[in-house]
């Protein structure tokens, strides 16, 4: 009997745990009002604020001037993502932690973070591509800790991208549950290293790496697996509680109907 009870335990526990939803985090003042209530926010800061004339540099006053101008309520208590893919941020990701750029790179990027922790206090900050996405065990080096520790241990929360390259024409179904699964799993390698959550950018398009189909919409059943895999996902008892939800500033979609589906998928 006592074992009954126990397994009778531990199965409501799996099925509350496969039950619960994840939360998607939005940008700010882009979705209709019956969307924005069911996500949370996210601010956006990339090139145009951070290295705005390519000097392949990480531009703190311009960064500073651009946190203050778009958020100007210094208790904003949502998220802030900062994205930079320029010379520092590439040679962080393809060089070595003995490269002799290393301890600049990574201590522009480690400032970057701090500088918006100070303006905005209340605000979880994260940094986009970190760890870095992977397709191959060459690309999955690049992950080095000890490389990456520095900034992991500095931002709130981690922000990978698990964006999706191929399409089901070009890809086994095999190659999708592996991608995702490899990636989510190093990730949470690293975060539970460092007690952080773990929230991957999502996007409903191929990635534009694609020459052939980049930029095209992801066809619903392969959508429908991408998200199912994300949801489901498990390692060591932790799962994804939330994702942040891509969305270019070039509407070429109903976007209120995407996250609605999106969102529905995610329940």
């Amino acid at each position: 009997m006592k074992n009954t009870l126990i397994l009778f335990v531990v199965a409501l526990l799996n099925l509350s745990c496969s039950s619960q939803k994840i939360i998607p985090i939005v940008q700010s003042n882009r979705y209709s009002a019956e969307v924005s209530s069911q996500s949370e926010h996210y601010y956006f800061f990339a090139q145009y604020y951070i290295d705005p004339e390519k000097k392949d540099i990480i531009d703190l006053e311009n960064l500073k001037k651009g946190v203050n101008r778009v958020i100007k309520d210094v208790n904003y208590s949502g998220y802030i993502i900062l994205d930079i893919e320029n010379k520092v941020y590439k040679e962080l990701k393809k060089e070595t932690i003995n490269h002799k750029n290393y301890k600049e790179n990574i201590s522009m990027f480690v400032e970057m973070v701090e500088m918006v922790k100070v303006l905005r206090p209340k605000a979880k900050v994260g940094v986009y591509g970190f760890p870095f996405n992977f397709h191959s065990a060459s690309q999955k080096k690049q992950n080095n800790f000890e490389k990456l520790k520095p900034l992991l241990k500095t931002v709130d929360f981690f922000a990978p991208q698990i964006y999706l390259y191929y399409t089901t024409k070009e890809r086994s179904q095999d190659f999708f549950d592996n991608y995702i699964t490899d990636n989510l799993s190093l990730h949470f390698e690293y975060a539970g290293k460092l007690n952080k959550k773990v929230y991957p950018f999502v996007w409903y398009k191929i990635h534009p790496y694609n020459k052939k189909y980049g930029g095209n919409i992801i066809e619903p059943n392969l959508y429908s697996t991408y998200v199912n895999n994300i949801k489901n996902f498990r390692y060591q008892g932790k799962r994804v509680e939330k994702v942040i939800y891509w969305e270019p500033s070039k509407k070429t979609i109903d976007i209120d109907k995407k996250i609605k589906e999106t969102i529905n998928l995610f329940k």
